[in-house]
């Protein structure tokens, strides 16, 4: 009698946990997902992609208090092994999601704060010319490459299907392009031209610099050879002018 007594506060114990877990992890996070966490959406569509992904976590929320609930009512029955297994199933269906989105989180939000010092020194040069880097040449291109890859800055490849190397025009085109950057863009911008060893084969240049001022750099270029056009050829590795040049 002791024993079955004790099993019965057990799973009394367990269920009201589940009631009590099921409103406030996943069903929290189903109210944040949905909401974007307080975030205002301007498209229809991403409202439309947050309640579909809130929907999983509500899913979520309904199999842990359905556990729950089950355990309270039915805590004077003896479950068989296979009805435990299924009660575990529910108990994991509804804790397992909502902690992966919690570690997820919180792993999101240290990154976020590593990057912080990196984002705060973005915001400064975007405000400096073009000596304002103060390093290395090669420092500054492992730089320029990680806010890339990391989407503060963007890379692109230009054709000049109508000019070549070590032209007057493509002495040219590089002043113009030095004068721009100096002037008119911030310390983190950077452009190259090839192909290195000069030969005969179609100018191509390479652009890194801020998203907005990429459409600028395309109208310069097209001022210089109007069948200019952005190429996925990636693998072109035109040498990078310094802050110098």
């Amino acid at each position: 009698m002791a024993r079955t007594a004790t099993t019965r506060t057990a799973k009394v114990i367990a269920g009201l946990a589940c009631l009590v877990v099921a409103p406030l992890l996943p069903g929290l996070l189903a109210l944040g997902v949905a909401t974007n966490f307080g975030f205002g959406r301007s498209s229809v569509d991403m409202v439309l992609r947050d309640w579909c992904r809130a929907s999983a976590f509500a899913l979520c929320a309904i199999a842990l208090l359905a556990t729950g609930l089950f355990l309270i009512v039915r805590r004077h029955e003896h479950f068989s092994r296979r009805t435990r297994v299924l009660i575990g199933i529910g108990a994991f269906a509804g804790v397992g999601p909502a902690i992966g989105m919690v570690l997820l989180i919180a792993a999101h939000s240290r990154a976020l704060y590593s990057n912080a010092s990196l984002v705060k020194r973005i915001e400064l040069l975007q405000n400096q010319k073009t000596n304002g880097l103060g390093m290395e040449w090669y420092e500054q291109t492992v730089l320029r490459r990680r806010l890339v890859s990391r989407g503060y800055l963007i890379k692109k490849i230009f054709d000049m299907p109508n000019l070549r190397m070590q032209t007057t025009a493509s002495h040219g085109l590089w002043d113009a392009m030095t004068t721009f950057r100096d002037k008119e863009c911030s310390s983190l911008a950077n452009f190259g031209m090839g192909p290195v060893d000069g030969s005969s084969a179609v100018l191509y240049v390479t652009v890194t610099d801020l998203p907005t001022h990429i459409p600028q750099w395309k109208a310069l270029l097209l001022k210089f050879d109007s069948g200019a056009k952005e190429t996925r050829g990636l693998q072109k590795p035109g040498p990078e002018s310094s802050p110098t040049n």
